[in-house]
């Protein structure tokens, strides 16, 4: 028998051994119940931006949209025709958020060899180019504020994701990235404005405005100095014929306001189970028609909106279990 052969040291040396393994695996092995991935939605038009952004659930899958009559015409075909394409990607990410965003839009896409084109998005028609004068105006598509290289169904989106599309020119204008805006006890805070080049490289931008703020000091090498209004505000860099910035939320205490520890995010789910996890932020949670679970105790004051789901499970903290609508379940998150 086995005590014979080894004896009772041996015994506690292999289960001591046993211990260590399982305790690796709980480590390596990942949760069976993660989050499901989101990406960022932003998008701009003609007139400024039109999506400041919104996070999306990544499904798996295809989603299909209608096609235009032909390669050179955004009109509708007599006959209706949809395609399909992969939703974790940029077309993907942008067909999702117009079939859940009143404001995008019916889109219609254009078919050609080297992949499909978003023509009418966001209610907006781009114009076909026009060899006499060169000019042109579509849809195009950035993935963490880099140009796309390949057509949009095939540029992967992962979670964690912005995905910006942009109505441009002949141009072909670079987005600009506004960054490193901190919270504000007295009101004051420095920002750089970047211009993103197409290959992913970030350029200083001079002579930019940044709107939100109450007043701004450019120091001539990428970086401004603001003055905030009291309170919450929204900051976005502009600058000429360069696509508007992110949103930037900031906030200042100089008045009295009292201003959060994360800025939050708005968070959107798909008509199936989603997996959803809130941030740190005051965030705002749609998660949509399936039975889905949604984790809000990350911090913050979290509203959460279960939808049409029949067996919807939040895990909150105390303040946001007020805060839940349509949602069959909620816990007490464990401290």
């Amino acid at each position: 028998m086995i005590s014979h052969r080894f004896g009772t040291p041996a015994r506690r040396r292999l289960l001591a051994v046993f211990a260590l393994l399982t305790a690796s695996l709980a480590v390596l092995v990942p949760s069976a119940h993660a989050a499901d991935p989101t990406a960022e939605l932003r998008v701009v038009g003609d007139e400024g931006t039109i999506e400041t952004g919104t996070w999306y659930v990544l499904p798996k899958g295809r989603i299909s949209a209608p096609l235009a009559a032909n390669a050179g015409n955004c009109t509708p075909r007599p006959k209706p025709k949809r395609e399909s394409y992969p939703q974790r990607s940029a077309l993907g990410v942008a067909l999702n958020g117009a079939a859940l965003d009143p404001d995008l839009g019916a889109t219609r896409i254009q078919s050609y060899d080297f992949g499909p084109l978003i023509c009418r998005y966001a209610g907006i028609i781009g114009e076909e180019f026009n060899p006499d004068t060169g000019e042109y105006s579509g849809w195009n598509f950035y993935v963490d504020f880099v140009g796309g290289s390949s057509s949009a169904d095939l540029a992967k989106v992962r979670g964690g994701d912005r995905v910006l599309w942009a109505l441009g020119d002949e141009t072909l204008p670079n987005p600009l990235r506004l960054r490193g805006i901190e919270p504000s006890s007295d009101g004051t805070v420095t920002a750089t404005v970047e211009e993103i080049g197409f290959d992913g490289s970030p350029s200083p931008v001079t002579g930019a405005t940044i709107e939100g703020a109450s007043s701004q000091t450019d120091n001539g090498d990428g970086t401004y100095d603001l003055e905030l209004p009291d309170g919450r505000t929204d900051l976005t860099a502009t600058n000429g014929s360069d696509i508007e910035s992110n949103v930037v939320e900031a906030c200042s205490e100089a008045g009295g306001a009292d201003c959060p520890d994360a800025f939050g995010r708005t968070i959107v789910g798909t008509s199936g189970a989603d997996d959803i996890r809130a941030t740190a932020g005051d965030d705002v949670v749609r998660s949509g028609g399936g039975n889905d679970t949604v984790n809000a105790a990350a911090g913050g004051a979290d509203r959460v909106n279960c939808g049409a789901g029949r067996k919807d499970v939040v895990i909150a903290e105390r303040g946001d279990a007020a805060r839940t609508s349509n949602c069959e379940k909620v816990r007490r998150a464990r401290r």
